[in-house]
């Protein structure tokens, strides 16, 4: 019986242990299936976010390129502004001049202005064709690459806005040509402003010998009443009080006729200027109103690109902040891939760490059950 007894708790002592080793093979196997299902939502969140990271990163340096394309551009306008204020104050100069010279100097002056005018038009037609949408749109804004960002799912490429009418230089035409007459340079590139100066000259210079006339007449009637200061002529008295009403009318009529001939001056373009013929004919009434009215319209170009350099020059220098922000924002997010990619195969590390510590423990466990199985045996039969 006590043979029988110890040899089924023997019985009874291997089946635990085999029951245990089947047991730990079950937990491992449990805890292994645990691990990769915990592993899996990582792994996919990670498969996910960081071609994500790196798309974001890619795009990044796609914007950089477009914002150092538009800054390109921009420095095409500014070249074609500085280079305007270059020739509008050389051709001030010659109108200046003008004020000096003599008669026969004239046409030369008009020569030195077609030239300046017409490289002018030129420089501004190149500059066209890569800044056509700064500088030859018609006064309307343009939207160029400044930033990026990533919100969710959704990615968006921030711009900002340039031109507008302080940098309006004309529009472009279809057949590559542009069309200056409009915008902040029409007081030069302006055509058909001439149309009615021949007419509104000539009506200035007939009130202006008409009043000439009468001035005279008026002059020569104060010399016959200071001849005569008690009024015993009353003829002469008569003649000098008209001729006094007649001043004053046909005076009314010199400023009216002026005014007028004041706005058409005003209105003549350098284009137009350049062509007019017999400019040493004119009075040298008609002559100084028409120059200081040029004068006056390339100082007011002149502003106008003074007014464009500086909105041109602003915008360079916020497409110059945006590169290195942008940079920063690539350093960041490929700080944040190698972060995520470490820490990924950190938790992988761990994981396989673990299994192996359960695998040494299992394996240590058997031989320790079949160690006590047998002195179990070996005491039964004793």
């Amino acid at each position: 019986m006590a043979i029988n007894l110890f040899a089924n708790q023997s019985a009874v002592a291997l089946q635990t242990v085999q029951s245990i080793d089947n047991h730990s093979s079950r937990l491992q196997d449990q805890r292994e299936a645990e691990l990769q299902i915990r592993n899996t939502p990582d792994h996919a969140a990670y498969e996910s976010i960081s071609p994500m990271m790196k798309y974001d990163s890619a795009t990044i340096v796609s914007v950089v390129d477009a914002i150092k394309q538009s800054k390109e551009q921009v420095e095409v306008a500014k070249t074609v502004v500085e280079l305007t204020k270059g020739s509008l104050d050389t051709i001030e100069k010659l109108v200046i001049s003008a004020y000096t010279k003599g008669a026969e100097d004239f046409s030369k002056i008009q020569d030195h202005i077609a030239e300046h005018v017409k490289d002018l038009s030129y420089a501004i037609e190149e500059a066209a064709i890569s800044a056509g949408n700064i500088v030859a749109n018609g006064g309307m804004k343009a939207k160029i690459p400044s930033s990026y960002r990533h919100e969710g799912l959704t990615v968006y490429v921030d711009s900002i806005e340039i031109g507008g009418p302080e940098l309006n230089f004309g529009v472009l035409n279809i057949d590559g040509t542009i069309d200056m007459s409009k915008g902040i340079l029409k007081n030069i590139f302006n055509t058909g402003t001439t149309t009615n100066f021949d007419a509104t000259k000539v009506a200035f210079d007939t009130a202006q010998k008409d009043f000439q006339k009468l001035k005279d007449t008026l002059i020569q009637a104060k010399t016959h009443y200071a001849t005569d200061p008690l009024l015993t002529h009353k003829v002469v008295y008569n003649d000098a009080q008209q001729a006094i009403d007649d001043n004053a009318r046909n005076n009314e009529a010199l400023n009216k006729a002026k005014a007028e001939l004041k706005t058409i001056v005003d209105g003549i373009s350098l284009v137009d200027f350049v062509k007019m013929r017999d400019v040493n004919q004119l009075s040298t009434e008609v002559r100084d109103i028409l120059f200081e009215s040029l004068q006056n319209n390339i100082q007011d170009s002149i502003t106008a690109t003074l007014t464009a350099e500086a909105k041109i020059n602003s915008t360079i220098d916020l497409i110059n902040i945006q590169p290195e922000l942008v940079k920063t924002l690539v350093g960041n997010i490929d700080s944040n891939i190698r972060a995520l990619v470490d820490i990924n195969m950190d938790a992988q590390s761990a994981r396989l760490s673990a299994l192996q510590i359960q695998k040494q423990l299992s394996a240590q466990t058997l031989p320790i059950a079949n160690q006590n199985t047998y002195h179990t045996l070996a005491l039964s039969q004793k």
